[in-house]
Parts: C-alpha cells; structure tokens; sequence
C-alpha cells in the first residue's frame, strides 16, 4: 500500500514518464540494446498509472510523445536541429500542461523538476543533434562530395578519357568538354564510380602543391605501368 502511495506523486509519475520516454528514445536509436526498451516501458507503464490518480492533462501527453517524435526524426532528417527545438518547446509545454491543481491544494508537479528535467532534455538532445551533424559534414568532405570542385591537374591527356592528378591520388577521368592536354589544371564536376567527370580549369590553384607528385616532370602514364 506505501509502495502504491508512494508512485501516486504527481512529481514522481512525471519522473518516470520521462526517463521512460528517455530510454525508449535510447532503444529506437540502438535497436538490438533491448534493456533501455523494456525499461522504458515498464517506466512509462507505471508513469501513467500514477497520473491515472490525479487531475491530468491528457494533451499535455500528446505533446510530450511528439517531442520525442520529432527528437528520433531529427537524427535522420537534414534539418538542422530545427526539430529537436521544436521538440524541446512540446516537451516544456506538455511538461507545464500535465498536471495543474488548483493553487489552495499545491499537489501538483514540482515546478523545479519541470525546469530540470526539460534541461537535461534539453541539453543532451541539443548535444546529439549537434553530433550527427558533425558527423555528416565529416563526411561531406571525403568520397564522392568531398571530391566536388577539387582542382587537379591532368597525367594523362583526356579525349575524351585519361588520368588526372587529385587530392593526391591518380584517377581515371573524362570529360565533354573536348581533349585536354597533359600538364592542364582541371576541376572536378562529379564522380562515376572510380571515374572523375571533369573540365578544364583556366585558372591555375594558389597553392598546386596538392596536385603536384615527387620528380612531377617524369611521371609515367598509369596504363604504360602494366606493360
């Protein structure tokens, strides 16, 4: 019977909801991890069944099940954490909304654990966010985006195919732009695979050190390396 009267705090039900949802956000992020999962729902199983004992908001939850709607998806969509906010504003709206008790009773949530819990929250989905999007601009900057607008210079002459010189490998290319002769700076228009699509750059690089190899006036065609 404690136990029962001691999970009926409207402050500790929402503490529970929200861990619950915090662990079941961890679960959809790693799936296979099982125990946040099972956690998360064994807490926010028992949140709800203390807020099914005082004057609730059932908005207020809607809205905090769509904060953390928006958080997954804005590890997955390109916008820039403009979700996560917009998830962070649901999450302290339906946090204040979710229970309010007449003022001469004062059992309601603890506005303190309101504004800490929607910190925390704050703060650490601000963080992941901001994670994944340094992890995808890493990435933009090396395969096929990384290569986009890269000057290099040509080793083999292009008609319409041959060999250039870039970010300090070789690579076959080819171009539509007509011949382009040995020792011609080109840039980089796209990438085909193992294949560079290219024009020719007229407009030498301040600094060619990156296009340039080792004894560069005795470099060897890379199809004549076979023979």
């Amino acid at each position: 019977m404690t136990l029962f009267h001691s999970i009926s705090d409207p402050t500790l039900a929402y503490l529970l909801l929200s861990a619950g949802l915090l662990s079941i956000f961890f679960e959809i992020a790693n799936p296979g991890a099982l125990v946040p999962g099972v956690a998360g729902t064994i807490a926010v199983f028992v949140g709800l069944v203390s807020l099914g004992h005082i004057d609730s908001n059932w908005v207020s939850l809607l809205l905090m099940g769509l904060a953390y709607f928006l958080f997954v998806v804005d590890l997955h969509a390109p916008s820039h954490g403009v979700l996560t906010l917009a998830g962070i504003a649901s999450f302290a709206v339906g946090s204040f909304m979710l229970d309010n008790p007449p003022a001469s009773t004062g059992d309601g949530i603890s506005r303190i654990a309101i504004l800490a819990v929607t910190a925390i929250m704050a703060g650490f989905f601000l963080f992941a966010v901001g994670a994944v999007l340094r992890t995808r601009l890493t990435r933009s900057t090396t395969g096929k985006e990384g290569m986009r607008d890269a000057i290099g210079v040509v080793r083999e002459s292009i008609d319409p195919e041959g060999y250039v010189f870039v970010a300090g490998e070789l690579w076959r290319a080819r171009t539509t732009m007509g011949s382009i002769p040995i020792g011609d700076f080109v840039r980089v228009l796209d990438a085909d695979g193992l294949t560079l699509v290219v024009e020719p750059e007229t407009v030498a690089p301040v600094d060619s050190r990156d296009t340039r190899t080792p004894h560069d006036s005795q470099v060897i065609p890379v199809h004549s390396m076979s023979k």
